[in-house]
C-alpha cells in the first residue's frame, strides 16, 4: 500500500494537500505568500507606481486602498494636487490685497466654509488667515466675522475678514441680510407673512383656534404673539 506524501515543512507531519504542503501551510501561501505564516511574512511595497509605503490590502497601502474604497480607483486624488491647498492658502490667499472677495476653491464644510490641513488638524480657512493677518483671537467669546458677508460662499481675503463678538457678527450678518431669522432660518415652520397674520389675529381670536388655522400647537402661537420667536419679524 502507497504511503501518502507528508508536508514539507520539518515537523509538520501532516498529509500534502498542495505544492508539497498540508491545507494549513497551502493557506498560509496563499494569504501571506509564505508557507510559514506572519513571522516569515514576505514585505511587498504598495503596487501604485512611485510608491514607497507597504502594501497592506489588496496590493495597496492603506492610503490608495481608501481612494479605491471611496472613488474605486486607488491613483484618484479628486482633481486636487497633494500640497495645492496649503500653498494656495499661504501664497495666494495671505498675498491677496485687494478689496474683493476670494473664493476658497478648494475643500468646504457643510455651512460653505473652506477647511484646510493644518498643523496637523483641519481648521476653517477663516480662522487661520484671520490669526495670520491680526492675531489670536482676542478673548474665546471672539469669532471670525466677514464684512463682505460671504463667508458661506467661501470668501477667505484677508481685508474682509475681523475678530468680533458674536453679537457684534451676528448685527454684521443682520446688515448683510445673511442672518438666519423668521423663514429663513433652518427650523423654521411659519412664513414671514403667517407670523405677521398670526400677530394681526391675536385678540380677535382665541390662541387654540389660530392654532387650528396654521396647523401648529397653541403654545408656539403665544411664543409668535409675545414675540419670543420671530422677534425680528414686524
Amino acid at each position: 500500500m502507497a504511503q501518502s506524501r507528508l508536508c514539507s515543512i520539518p515537523g509538520c507531519g501532516k498529509p500534502v494537500f498542495g505544492h508539497g504542503w498540508c491545507s494549513a501551510h497551502y493557506s498560509r501561501w496563499r494569504r501571506k505568500g509564505t508557507p510559514l505564516g506572519r513571522d516569515t511574512k514576505i514585505e511587498r511595497k504598495c503596487s501604485v507606481p512611485e510608491c514607497e509605503d507597504l502594501a497592506r490590502v489588496r496590493g495597496w497601502c492603506g492610503k490608495h486602498y481608501q481612494r479605491w474604497n471611496k472613488h474605486k480607483d486607488p491613483s484618484e486624488t479628486n482633481g486636487t494636487e497633494r500640497g495645492a491647498p496649503l500653498r494656495f492658502l499661504t501664497e495666494i490667499v495671505m498675498n491677496h490685497g485687494g478689496d474683493e472677495c476670494l473664493r476658497w476653491p478648494f475643500s468646504t464644510d457643510q455651512n460653505g466654509y473652506g477647511r484646510v490641513r493644518y498643523n496637523g488638524q483641519t481648521r476653517r480657512v477663516n480662522g487661520i488667515v484671520c490669526e495670520l493677518s491680526h492675531g489670536p483671537a482676542p478673548s474665546p467669546k471672539h469669532e471670525v466675522a466677514h464684512s463682505c458677508g460671504n463667508g458661506a460662499m467661501g470668501c477667505c481675503a484677508p481685508r474682509h475678514l475681523a475678530w468680533k463678538t458674536h453679537t457684534e457678527n451676528e448685527a454684521d450678518k443682520l446688515v448683510h441680510g445673511t442672518l438666519r431669522v423668521g423663514e429663513r432660518h433652518a427650523r423654521a415652520k411659519l412664513s414671514n407673512d403667517q407670523v405677521r397674520k398670526i400677530r394681526s389675529l391675536a385678540g380677535t381670536m382665541l390662541q387654540r383656534e389660530i392654532a387650528g388655522i396654521f396647523g401648529i400647537s397653541q403654545s408656539q402661537i403665544s411664543e409668535v404673539v409675545n414675540r419670543r420667536t420671530y422677534a425680528s419679524i414686524y
